[in-house]
């Protein structure tokens, strides 16, 4: 009998320091996340209303949303590979944003019809 309440108590013991670990965890897991969602959120409704007004944007100024590209998907190849591929890596970028708005040009065109 005695063994069996040194393993019970072993058991409870080990039980509560476990609770314990996965209170602990949790709390600075909650504590950490809280702040990374409560910036996303209003980031998150500033791309919604950005991408809202992006025809309009993408009417008015066509060479800075080509440019833009261009340099976003041209700086980090340049950084990182060398000039050449960062130009290269800056020609498609702008090559697809300029056939993307195309396409969302035609994609309105026939939606309009």
């Amino acid at each position: 009998m005695a063994d069996e309440d040194v393993v019970k108590s072993f058991v409870r013991t080990g039980r509560q320091w476990f609770n314990n670990i996965l209170a602990r965890t949790e709390a600075s897991v909650t504590t950490q996340t809280e702040p990374i969602v409560s910036r996303i959120k209003p980031i998150g409704r500033q791309i919604v209303y950005a991408s809202s007004r992006f025809p309009e944007i993408r009417d008015k100024y066509p060479a800075f949303v080509v440019g833009t590209a261009a340099t976003v998907t041209s700086i980090p190849v340049l950084l990182r590979r060398g000039r050449l591929a960062g130009i290269a890596t800056g020609i498609a970028g702008a090559m697809f944003a300029a056939g993307g708005m195309k396409l969302s040009e035609i994609v309105e065109e026939r939606r309009s019809d």
